[in-house]
Order: structure tokens, then sequence, then C-alpha cells
């Protein structure tokens, strides 16, 4: 069951990735496109990086179900902001998006 539930978490993790890759470059304006691009990209690196941290501290304070109980959680965080929060790029020019 663990191997199954990490292989899932997986999954999602490499789909939630490639989504919200595509669908950041519609949410800048083209003369900033790449410089605010690129500062998304390093603030999620490090945050990337510091998440290793934060379930280690999970895992060994609060055991494995915890963990992927957190990540789910802050997947499920990321899904509901873009979804409500995030402009409407579905079958929209850029033009539109980004005026």
């Amino acid at each position: 069951m663990l191997v199954t539930l990490g292989l899932l978490l997986s999954l999602a993790s490499t789909c939630m990735t490639f989504s919200y890759r595509a669908y950041q470059a519609e949410l800048f304006p083209t003369r900033f496109r790449a410089k605010a691009i690129g500062l998304v990209y390093s603030v999620s690196r490090i945050s990337g990086m510091l998440s290793g941290f934060t379930i280690a501290w999970v895992l060994s304070e609060m055991g494995v179900s915890s963990v992927f109980a957190v990540i789910s959680g802050a997947m499920a965080i990321v899904v509901f902001t873009i979804g409500i929060f995030g402009p409407r790029t579905l079958n929209r020019r850029l033009e539109e998006v980004n005026p």
C-alpha cells in the first residue's frame, strides 16, 4: 500500500507540475514574462528544498500517514488557489488573458 500511495502521489505531483508550468506562462504580460517565470521558478525550487526538511520533521513527529496528508493537503491548496483566484484561460487567446 505504501508503494502504491507513493506512486500515486508522485504521479499527481508530476501532473500538477506540468499543468501549472504551462499555465503560469499565460499569467504574465509578455514584456515581464521571462523575469516573472524565472522568479516563480526560483521560489518554487527554494520551497522545494525547504519542503524536504518539513517532510522529515512531519515524518519523525507524526508518522508516514501524516506525510501523505501534508503533501496531499499542500496540493489541494495549490489546486484550490489557482482554481479560485487564477484567471480563466481555457479557449481564450493570450491577448484576452493579458491585454
